[in-house]
């Protein structure tokens, strides 16, 4: 029989929860029924306010590093150029020494690093124009056949014992010099003095000589470089075994790196500049790396984009903050007129005695419904509005999409949500106040 009472006391008390959130689910439908202007209006408040504060905050976070990528792309001096007047033996001892120290300084920064070898400059015994001086310079240059396309004969070949090394002519190079496939030239190394033997086996043009990865020659794309008395030719292309023992004498060395400059994060830009200026001055006074020379203008790029970044982001969270404001303004004024209409109502219901508890539950509950609302749809429509301004402005909108999926996710991993939270609470606070506090009916 204890047991049979115990359900049934049980059931009843379920009923009774059952029927009181019932009552109150009506009460909160009824409240907003009974005057549905204020209501509406509160919730257009939180709606647009929440849609213009997620909106500012996503345009920022995405427009400023989408403006500092593209400005970063445009820039010529990004790629790093390290060249030294280099022995073989120099040249492939600096190249991990290179590569550990950019590591260092660019992190997890990708890059890629490209290296070419060069001879020993070689004296031309072809007649040329009075007070000038002809040379010749072979080098192996790594990718080159991906920039380059072969116009008559073949890329060199191994080096063969006894037989002329093979290269491969610039166009431009060969018409200056009135050679062909086939042919073969006789010259002396300019610095050891020991003879040479070439002969041509193809010719070449260069695919875009404004390609940033020709900054790796050291003659250009021209065919010919002249420096005062001496004009040089090239740069003549030969197989690697060319410059190894029993070839030609390599006399240099060059590097270029280029940085994937739409992996540097924004926020990370000035501690980046400060690593880079370190490892630039680290390489060129090592004097064991055999006096290399640096070029670039990334530290200096990345100085002036840190401070334009500052510039811009103040400017962006003053005019973000006063509009953020005026929205917060929105949907107090709002929220309190809602509050005020709801004062006399929640006195005489707690005149009749009516337990705070439930009129605080009751408010709680119409601001959740209004504040939950208006904040979750204002947050969908400011990002689809920073999205469009994004497209507008002819920036990247990427990670995000038009679909609401893609929105959501964004949203959730963008971290533009507590902007809409801060506003909900807000607005669930201030109507919800003056049920925790309630009036009595003042008497006539």
């Amino acid at each position: 029989m204890g047991t049979i009472r115990r359900a049934h006391g049980d059931a009843g008390r379920a009923a009774h929860a059952g029927r009181l959130r019932g009552a109150r689910a009506s009460f909160v439908l009824r409240r907003l029924g009974s005057a549905p202007l204020l209501p509406a209006s509160l919730l257009f408040a939180i709606l647009t306010s929440v849609a213009v504060a997620t909106a500012l905050a996503d345009f920022g976070a995405r427009a400023l590093p989408a403006a500092a990528h593209r400005r970063l792309a445009s820039q010529p001096g990004t790629p790093i150029l390290i060249s030294g007047q280099v022995g073989a033996a120099t040249a492939s001892a600096d190249t991990p020494v290179i590569r550990s120290s950019l590591r260092s300084a660019l992190g997890t920064i990708p890059f890629t690093l490209v290296s070419g070898r060069w001879s020993d400059q070689l004296a031309l015994p072809l007649p040329h124009r009075r007070g000038t001086v002809p040379l010749i310079q072979a080098a192996v240059l790594g990718g080159v056949t991906a920039h380059t396309e072969l116009t008559a004969g073949s890329w060199p070949g191994p080096l063969r014992r006894g037989q002329p090394i093979g290269v491969a002519l610039p166009v431009t190079a060969a018409r200056m010099l009135g050679l062909a496939v086939r042919d073969t030239l006789g010259l002396h190394d300019s610095t050891t003095r020991a003879p040479a033997r070439l002969r041509v086996t193809g010719l070449f043009r260069v695919r875009d000589p404004r390609a940033p990865y020709w900054r790796l020659s050291m003659l250009g794309t021209s065919g010919a470089l002249v420096q005062g008395t001496f004009i040089t030719y090239g740069p003549v292309l030969v197989n690697p075994a060319a410059l190894e023992p029993g070839g030609l004498s390599t006399g240099g060395a060059s590097w270029l790196i280029r940085v994937d400059t739409s992996r540097i994060p924004p926020a990370g830009i000035t501690a980046l500049q400060h690593r880079l200026t370190g490892a630039v001055s680290s390489l060129e006074g090592a004097q064991r790396l055999g006096g290399l020379q640096v070029t670039t203008g990334l530290p200096h790029t990345l100085a002036a984009l840190a401070s334009s970044l500052v510039v811009s982001r103040s400017l962006l969270l003053i005019g973000s903050l006063e509009l953020i404001l005026l929205a917060l303004a929105a949907v107090t004024l709002a929220a309190r007129l809602l509050a005020t209409q709801r004062e006399e109502e929640t006195a005489l219901l707690s005149a009749r005695g009516v337990a705070r508890t439930q009129l605080a539950l009751a408010s709680l509950a119409e601001a959740t419904l209004l504040a939950v609302t208006g904040a979750a749809a204002g947050a969908v429509l400011g990002i689809y509005a920073a999205t469009a301004l994004l497209t507008a402005n002819g920036l990247p909108a990427a990670g995000t999409g038009w679909g609401l999926a893609g929105i959501l996710r964004h949203g959730a991993s963008g971290g533009v949500w507590w902007l809409a939270a801060v506003i909900m609470v807000l607005a669930i606070v201030i109507m919800t106040w003056p049920a925790l506090r309630p009036i009595l009916p003042a008497c006539r």
